[in-house]
């Protein structure tokens, strides 16, 4: 019975190599077609079933493309199916090595205001002599750029302005993430993700973890993507099984409709908490982002029209007691392309593949720096900011989108 299952399950493979199957995900009716390449048993077994033919062990090993997906005995034979076509060795993602900076990952010293309320002054004398503060932040999120520390009376103060100061005690010094994603050295064959927490796989799509543990943003390839109970799995390697909740996943995808041949553009999936940038269908970069909670990242295609190397972002429809504030000096590398909608570094978390921004699109800083300075419009040696206007010249497009078949987002951890 063996040898007859292995023979069978060598002749299905070659029946589908002969046939020159080519393994397409699906994408959803308002997207463009994915065009990356995935290990799709559908080829071969039946897609659903019409209750007249019930499939024993045996019938599946024998006629796979007439039984139902998930009958008697097909999982056994859909898992190995997939683990026969699996390339061999496993092909390594073609990616470019890009040098990790030594130093800080941002031009600014950036400090979180703490113990709030945080009252500021023009000068710490001010203070002493009980004068009414400059201003208070009061509430949420505040961050500041530090330009130096000073002394006065025994008291230690922060410069975050020239003519603006506070209490050394109210603010804190968090790093920014050195996350990176990856620069593409040629087309992936596959599509491949980061994993967004610590994952032990299963040996199964929908089995107990019983693998070793595979750390936070380790970057894998998906090989295969089978539906257990209503929920996806994707195979990261040969007996290698982890839930999709658990990923980030890219795809290789088509230039978008209404996007030029050959032109630069972007593809930012909120599903997924992706990015990836294109030079018309060639993948040149990829990396986990941050969108907007619920649904306040439009979606759609739009062009970048402003570029600015530093810029003030705060809640200018709320006041400073409000729990909804939110204040953030020299936001690196933003790129607007939908009203007040940024592409921008944010040194400020590091939680990179998970939705929490209130809809401009984080990425970490060194994904920033390296998507502002390959998008057009360019912006000139010393200037602080350019439009598309202003150059005269064409501008890189960013197509929004959600690939989560009407599921707002991934769960958090």
């Amino acid at each position: 019975m063996v040898r007859v299952f292995i023979r069978l399950l060598m002749l299905a493979v070659a029946a589908a190599a002969l046939a020159g199957t080519q393994w397409i995900a699906a994408a959803s009716p308002d997207e463009a077609p994915d065009v990356g390449r995935a290990l799709n048993p559908d080829a071969i077994f039946s897609r659903a079933a019409d209750g007249a033919y019930i499939c024993t062990l045996d019938a599946v090993r024998r006629v796979p493309q007439r039984c139902p997906p998930f009958g008697p005995g097909t999982r056994q034979l859909r898992i190995a199916y997939l683990s026969a076509l699996l390339p061999k060795p496993l092909p390594a993602l073609p990616i470019q090595v890009l040098p990790a900076p030594e130093g800080s990952v941002t031009r600014f010293v950036y400090g979180r205001i703490i113990d709030l309320p945080a009252p500021t002054y023009r000068h710490p004398a001010e203070a002493a002599a009980a004068l009414p503060p400059l201003r208070v932040f009061q509430s949420n999120i505040n961050w500041v750029s530090v330009i130096g520390t000073v002394e006065y009376e025994g008291q230690q103060w922060v410069q975050i302005n020239g003519d603006e100061y506070i209490e050394a005690g109210h603010i804190d010094y968090p790093e920014a993430s050195r996350f990176q994603g990856v620069q593409m050295a040629a087309q992936p064959s596959y599509p491949f993700a980061w994993l967004r927490w610590e994952i032990r796989p299963a040996t199964e799509p929908g089995g107990q973890p019983d693998g070793d543990s595979l750390p936070r943003r380790t970057l894998v390839t998906v090989f295969a993507t089978e539906t257990v109970g209503g929920r996806r799995w994707d195979m990261v390697g040969p007996g290698q099984w982890v839930d999709h909740d658990g990923l980030s996943q890219v795809m290789l995808r088509a230039t978008p409709d209404g996007v030029p041949a050959g032109a630069k553009w972007i593809d930012v999936d909120t599903y997924e908490q992706t990015l990836a940038a294109y030079e018309g269908d060639r993948m040149v970069y990829a990396t986990l982002i941050t969108a907007g909670k619920s649904d306040l990242t439009p979606l759609g295609l739009f062009r970048i029209f402003r570029k600015v190397r530093a810029a003030l972002m705060q809640s200018y429809d709320r006041p400073m007691d409000d729990e909804y504030w939110f204040h953030l000096e020299d936001v690196e590398h933003a790129q607007f392309f939908n009203d007040r909608i940024s592409l921008h570094a944010a040194y400020w978390h590091d939680y990179f593949g998970t939705s929490r921004s209130n809809g401009c699109v984080n990425l970490a800083p060194l994904d920033a720096r390296w998507l502002y300075g390959w998008t057009d419009p360019q912006i000139g040696p010393g200037e602080s900011w350019v439009t598309a206007e202003a150059t005269n010249a064409g501008t890189t497009w960013v197509w929004v989108h959600h690939s989560g078949d009407g599921v707002t987002h991934k769960p958090r951890r």
